[in-house]
């Protein structure tokens, strides 16, 4: 089936579910399973594979179907709001006037006015902030050469816009508004140069990471980019731990839980794989509670935790500890999101993943004879146990992470507007649910490929 003919399909189905004429739950399934061959990133948008570009055609399609079965993506609705708002659509898939009755469809579906998601703060702030960081990329690179300048300015634009709510630079912004009225006094400029050392910080780790896990997209040109990075992230950290705040040993004990925890997964996180064949590694690396995947990306904390200093709250506070305790939490549950969606790809280039790890536990208890996995001939046995043993139970966890990320939140007296860190609680609910729901309709699915 084709790409048009898929989508077409896709339509009609979802028409079918609307009317109660239910296709069987082999087929949504399997519509399932095809959804993802045009899956870029996790949650979409979603490409054609020939151009690698979404298509905004394709992903109204998807969204019909996805929607008439009671899923929601919030990235894709994120692209889809983005992408319908300008007046010119065009599509490989469908004609100008259908992608019009698609948008006027999705636009019925939609309720007059959602509030399940605060808007964090105005577009016009947030721009402002963004604009005001590239001033300070600006500032930092005068000293440099031409092509370090370009190489490090793209790399942190990559960065800053990874995330569609510009998280990466902006949470100390989103922090000050959360604080409200005890954090105004915290100038643009300092929330600024936070949003930098929080993007370097990002920058780094990104690089540094491709290296570690021996990627094909590593690329020894951006080392030089990585290491300035990271040193414009630990200079300013570091002079600012000079005060009398107590921050430099709350800074040192991070960076060193961070360090452990990067040569830990680096040195007990590894698979041998040999052409398709996994060799099944006799002791399984145990994450106990998940902690060594909120270390390495603890950097996040650092500039969130300043701003909450700026307002008077000293850093050995319950309100600092909190503060810590939510972002442990969220950054373990999106974590642990994007290792359930990856554990494929971490599967065949040898990387014990949350989500691998669980998986290769399950394999043994199955399999406790098999001490190796082949990746070909043994996929439908690991698509069984994933989706059946594995899923459900790790999807439970990440929502475990979520209750305890809010119940940091509800400790903080601090702030005036807990909802705009909320946020991004729910998003992780969000994927995690949306996960079970989609494991629970491939059920049919997969008992038939094994069946066969």
């Amino acid at each position: 089936m084709d790409t048009k003919e898929f989508v077409r399909t896709l339509l009609a189905d979802a028409d079918c579910v609307r009317k109660g004429t239910l296709p069987t739950g082999g087929i949504l399934a399997g519509h399932l399973r095809d959804i993802l061959r045009f899956e870029k990133e996790p949650g979409g948008p979603y490409v054609i594979p020939v151009t690698q570009e979404p298509d905004v055609g394709l992903n109204l399609a998807i969204e019909s179907f996805l929607d008439a079965n009671d899923v929601h993506l919030p990235k894709l609705d994120e692209f889809l709001d983005r992408a319908t708002a300008t007046p010119y659509h065009v599509s490989r898939l469908f004609t100008p006037e259908e992608i019009q009755t698609l948008m006027h469809d999705r636009q019925a579906r939609m309720p007059f006015d959602d509030n399940s998601l605060p808007a964090a703060v105005s577009d016009t702030g947030k721009v402002e902030m963004v604009n005001l960081i590239h001033e300070v990329i600006d500032d930092r690179l005068l000293d440099m050469s031409p092509s370090f300048e370009f190489r490090a300015k793209a790399l942190l634009k990559s960065v800053m816009e990874r995330s569609t709510d510009g998280q990466i630079s902006l949470m100390p912004y989103y922090l000050r508004s959360a604080i409200g009225e005890e954090a105004r006094h915290i100038a643009d400029e300092t929330i600024a140069e936070l949003g930098f050392a929080n993007a370097c910080f990002w920058a780094a780790s990104i690089v540094y990471e491709d290296f570690w896990d021996e990627d094909e997209d590593a690329n020894p040109e951006l080392l030089p980019i990585a290491n300035w990075s990271m040193r414009q992230f630990t200079n300013y950290f570091r002079n600012y731990s000079e005060d009398e705040s107590g921050f430099g040993p709350f800074f040192t004990t991070l960076m060193n839980r961070l360090d452990d925890a990067n040569e830990w997964e680096i040195t007990r996180c590894r698979l041998l794989v040999e052409d398709c064949i996994v060799h099944v590694p006799r002791d399984i690396p145990f994450y106990g509670d998940r902690s060594k995947k909120f270390y390495p990306a603890a950097g996040h904390v650092l500039g969130p935790v300043a701003v909450l200093i700026e307002s008077g709250v000293p850093v050995t506070s319950d309100e600092v500890s909190n503060l810590v305790l939510y972002f442990r939490h969220c950054l373990i549950a999106r974590q642990m999101n994007d290792d359930a969606h990856d554990w494929k790809e971490d599967l065949e280039r040898g990387h014990i993943s949350t989500a691998v790890a669980e998986l290769l536990l399950a394999w043994k208890s199955h399999y406790p004879e098999r001490t190796t996995i082949d990746l070909e001939e043994d996929m439908a046995k690991l698509e069984q146990l994933f989706w059946f043993d594995v899923l459900p139970r790790f999807c439970r966890t990440i929502l475990s992470h979520s209750v305890k990320a809010r119940k940091a939140l509800t400790g903080m007296s601090s702030l005036e507007r807990p909802e705009l860190l909320e946020q991004f609680i729910i998003r992780n609910e969000r994927v995690a649910q949306e996960a079970m729901s989609t494991q629970a309709r491939s059920v049919e699915f997969i008992q038939d490929f094994i069946n066969t």
